[in-house]
């Protein structure tokens, strides 16, 4: 369960009042992917993951967990490792993580610069090239 929801369920409300939970910025997409997660995982807890990663990711992971993985794209796992740690969801954030991570172990310095360069970095860059 999401750290964050099980405190707001515990504060005391008034007489009659209905808990809320604000969630801002986070997409219905990006929900309906943690909700699809949590509710596999509710009485199946995944299986840890070791730290720092020093085998194939993948096999750390059940089958169902690689697939729910390989169903987003970089965009929507971005948001869901952003949505679940606003959440305090650890498994989630812990395993999307570690998805991200296992990606970028062994490329080149020059592969992961182009990958998490921003645009303005980009024409920084080119501009120190040209002089």
């Amino acid at each position: 369960m999401s750290g964050l929801v099980k405190d707001m369920l515990e504060e005391e409300l008034e007489e009659g009042e209905q808990p809320s939970i604000p969630l801002p910025n986070v997409e219905s997409a990006t929900f309906e992917k943690i909700l699809e997660f949590v509710n596999h995982h509710w009485n199946n807890p995944i299986k840890e993951i070791e730290k720092p990663l020093k085998s194939d990711f993948n096999e750390m992971i059940s089958d169902w967990d690689k697939k729910f993985l390989e169903s987003m794209d970089d965009v929507l796992l971005v948001d869901v490792i952003n949505a679940s740690n606003y959440l305090n969801i650890k498994d989630l954030l812990e395993m999307t993580c570690a998805k991200v991570a296992a990606g970028l172990k062994g490329k080149p310095v020059s592969e992961l610069r182009r990958m998490f360069m921003r645009e303005d970095e980009e024409d920084e860059e080119e501009g120190e090239e040209d002089t």
